[in-house]
């Protein structure tokens, strides 16, 4: 892989974790932490994959292209993790 294409590849990424966490996350700078509900976050975006999923066996069963649900599912299961990594780390550090 070039690094003209792997820098796309983390810019993109970049934006579409941002866009996940974009209504519910807000910055707390007096206390440096989030004031978001990271377990809303989860419950959300559990739902999300669970939808998605419902839909990419649909689209198998009617023999119609998955990759696109497929792309949604692994981005939004790269979200949840990094809320889980966020949570950790957050609370490691109280």
């Amino acid at each position: 892989m070039s690094p003209i294409a792997l820098f796309l590849f983390s810019v993109f990424l970049m934006f579409r974790v941002m866009s996940v966490f974009a209504g519910g996350l807000q910055l707390d700078r007096d206390k440096g932490g989030f004031s978001g509900n990271i377990a809303t976050e989860r419950s959300a975006i559990k739902a999300k994959i669970a939808k998605l999923e419902l839909r990419r066996a649909e689209a198998f069963a009617a023999r119609q292209p998955t990759a696109g649900l497929d792309q949604e599912i692994a981005d939004d299961t790269k979200a949840l993790e990094i809320l889980k990594g966020i949570r950790c780390s957050s609370s490691s550090s109280r």
